[in-house]
């Protein structure tokens, strides 16, 4: 049965004389306006400007649900990095721990600004397997990625940066050294916290 078709009769069931076929027939409709609406964003973000492309993503972040943020992580490869940067904000919001994948892929995306966010996203998940990626990021060359590295550190909240952070304390800009020390008293606190 084509598509209008099945609107159609999902229209005329919410006449039934039955009070639970016009509630399913309400509900299958609002799945349909989903759908539409959800294609219809995915193809504004594929097709449109930076601006369309902006706002039909912040529509999915606000429609949710995973069909939403599956558009949503096929936005991260848009040729457009203000959309890259945005599809990363809002799957940082969603704090699924499914997204660390495609968020870890974002760190090789050759933008530095949206590395740096995805830096910032993949400190708010605070999953033990990105100690390692994150330490890593303190040796990069941008002092943006090393900053974003030491504050999502510092929200890890894993004793075992310390090494790292305090090696840190040196670096040449003083940026990262005031987030290496946010990030070292954050830990610390944390530490403190867990062990009362």
């Amino acid at each position: 049965m084509p598509l209008p078709t099945a609107r159609q009769a999902l229209t005329e069931a919410l006449r039934d004389a039955d009070a639970e076929v016009r509630r399913a027939a309400a509900a299958a409709l609002e799945r349909l306006e989903s759908l539409a609406k959800l294609e219809r964003l995915t193809r504004a973000i594929e097709a449109g400007t930076a601006p369309q492309a902006l706002k039909a993503l912040h529509a999915l972040g606000d429609l949710g649900g995973p069909q939403a943020l599956s558009a949503v992580v096929t936005a991260l490869r848009s040729s457009l990095k203000e959309v890259r940067a945005a599809a990363i904000k809002i799957l940082r919001a969603a704090r699924d721990p499914r997204l660390l994948g495609p968020l870890t892929e974002m760190l090789d995306d050759p933008d530095p600004d949206v590395r740096v966010v995805a830096v910032r996203a993949l400190g708010d998940f605070r999953d033990g397997r990105l100690l390692p990626i994150l330490r890593g990021l303190l040796q990069e060359a941008s002092l943006d990625l090393r900053e974003a590295a030491a504050e999502a550190l510092g929200r890890l909240g894993n004793p075992q940066a310390l090494p790292e952070l305090v090696a840190r304390l040196q670096d040449p800009e003083a940026l990262v050294r005031r987030r290496v020390a946010w990030a070292i008293g954050e830990i610390a606190v944390q530490s403190a916290d867990a062990g009362r």
